[in-house]
């Protein structure tokens, strides 16, 4: 098995229940991963990008200052 990715097609989806934040994905071993339909989170993640803050308003992301 590949490494569990939400398509275009799941986030679109995802989009259209607008009460619904996330969802999950669940292959054929029982491996789920969970998504928004944020395309920054799905970049991000293809990316391997970790350890940013998600800001609530607007699509706004800040990287943790370095010391």
């Amino acid at each position: 098995m590949t490494k569990i990715i939400a398509s275009p097609e799941d986030r679109e989806t995802l989009k259209l229940f607008t009460w619904q934040e996330k969802s999950i994905i669940i292959d054929l071993k029982g491996n789920t991963k969970e998504f928004t339909a944020s395309t920054q989170d799905w970049i991000n993640e293809i990316l391997g990008v970790t350890g940013y803050d998600k800001r609530e308003k607007g699509n706004e992301y800040s990287w943790p200052k370095a010391d």
